[in-house]
């Protein structure tokens, strides 16, 4: 009898812990770049590590889309306002004042990638930024996101 009053108050205090959990949202989420009805979206912390794990959600079904994913730096001056001037562009290479820190190519589904920034020689510390591309296109743009040692 002891043992059945402890076993249904453990079973109490988990299904409690679950309820609040949900009710808070659970454990915080990681990094996710979310591809949904044309838009390109970034939620997660405003603050990432340098050994950075990063979720890529491709929810479009455009059968044979290709979707391009670049964790990019921009230069001393520039910020998402001139990154985001240059959606609709596309074509071979990036302006001189982004530089491409790591990159992912997926068509469909969710993909997790671990990065270090730091196995990179052109990261030097900065806030990262997070360019989306349909076929070569760039489409969405996110951050600044600031790195912490």
């Amino acid at each position: 009898m002891k043992t059945s009053r402890i076993s249904i108050q453990v079973v109490s205090a988990l299904l409690v812990l679950m309820v609040l959990m949900t009710a808070c949202g659970g454990a915080s989420s990681g990094p996710t770049v979310t591809v949904e009805g044309g838009t390109c979206s970034y939620t997660g912390p405003q603050k990432v590590p340098v050994n950075l794990s990063m979720t890529w959600n491709v929810k479009d079904t455009t059968p044979g889309m290709d979707y391009g994913f670049a964790i990019i730096t921009l230069a001393e001056g520039k910020t998402l306002k001139d990154l985001t001037a240059l959606i609709g562009s596309s074509g071979p290479g990036s302006p001189s004042w982004v530089t491409m820190i790591d990159w992912n190519l997926m068509t469909q589904g969710t993909s997790t990638g671990t990065y270090d920034l730091t196995a990179n020689s052109a990261y030097h510390g900065e806030p990262i930024y997070i360019a989306c591309f349909k076929d070569d296109t760039l489409f969405g743009a996110a951050g600044p996101i600031q790195v912490t040692q």
